[in-house]
């Protein structure tokens, strides 16, 4: 996670940098930049990862690397995700941990996105906390 998250970070860095050094007409100086701030990392270099900037009005590629190489779009790698998720999760997320003693109910949340969401007006979770008459106690992690 951290790898991906470093990775992200990384590319954030170069279109940052890349779209900083476009209003400069110097194709070369903007090659230089980007291998020295991005490709210097070694998360960059060891990744499979590819960047192509282009600029339609004029059709030339300001910046290509890793261009000729072949990539499976995100979007694609998400539908075998999403798949695995519904088939495997099913149609809910637990949405809180709890133990229940006789005059308490120890509470621990699980990281539910769609928690008190208000696209989502179907909420199990508060409904079961309103219905329990105890006192509840959270516990963070």
């Amino acid at each position: 996670m951290v790898y991906q998250f470093r990775i992200v970070q990384c590319l954030t860095a170069a279109v940052s940098s890349l779209l900083l050094f476009s209003a400069c007409s110097v194709n070369r100086q903007l090659s230089r930049k980007a291998a020295k701030l991005v490709l210097a990392d070694s998360a960059i270099r060891q990744g499979h990862i590819g960047i192509s900037i282009y600029e339609p009005a004029t059709g030339k590629f300001w910046y290509e690397h890793n261009a000729e190489k072949y990539f499976v779009p995100a979007s694609n790698t998400k539908l075998f995700s999403l798949y695995a998720g519904l088939k495997y999760l099913g149609d809910s997320l637990v949405g809180i941990r709890y133990i229940e003693t006789a005059d308490t109910l120890l509470l621990e949340p699980t990281g539910d996105p769609t928690l008190l969401h208000p696209d989502y007006p179907k909420q199990p979770v508060m409904s079961f906390l309103q219905r329990s008459k105890q006192p509840k106690v959270l516990r963070l992690n």
